[in-house]
């Protein structure tokens, strides 16, 4: 999905250099997942072992447990033990459903700029850089790719970035 984010013809820096912003387009990548369902931890366990040691879920964590790694030739599995008497206890879960859905993959935040840039780009007009900054009143965003085409008087420097602008309060 695509959306410009910037009027037409807005004053701007590009490492504090004064530079104009003829467009900007944000393209936000999402994928599809599939789960087949599973467990989570069940708020609601308590259990009393042979020793009455209380263990219970408290929050996502079972402080009262410790956990014990055991690796075979074809398998690795966890077993939880009290951490006073080591009784091995099983933790209560409950079910999840299977879901399908969209997660948000990167962005690609793609400006087109003009204005004479001192870039130190070398012979190759295009490279693929760290660490600079396109701000305007509006939003910030680190830029990873900046590529210089047309005239020495008149140059159009596209710049592309790989993750959102920051957005500022209006």
């Amino acid at each position: 999905m695509s959306k410009v984010i910037d009027p037409v013809l807005k004053e701007a820096q590009f490492d504090g250099q004064p530079c104009i912003v003829l467009s900007a387009d944000l393209d936000q990548e999402s994928f599809r997942f599939d789960t087949m369902g599973g467990t989570r931890p069940d708020p609601a366990w308590q259990y009393a072992d042979d020793k009455a040691h209380i263990h219970r879920l408290y929050g996502q964590d079972l402080p009262t447990l410790d956990i014990i790694e055991h690796e075979t030739e074809d398998d690795f599995f966890l077993d939880y033990e009290c951490r006073w008497c080591e009784e091995v206890i099983v933790p209560g879960t409950l079910s999840t459903p299977p879901e399908s859905g969209w997660r948000q993959g990167s962005t690609t935040f793609t400006a087109e700029l003009s204005g004479k840039l001192s870039l130190d780009l070398g012979d190759n007009r295009n490279r693929q850089d760290l660490g600079h900054l396109l701000t305007t009143r509006e939003f910030a965003v680190n830029v990873r790719w900046v590529s210089t085409v047309g005239y020495p008087d008149n140059p159009r420097t596209t710049v592309i970035g790989v993750r959102e602008p920051w957005m500022r309060e209006k």
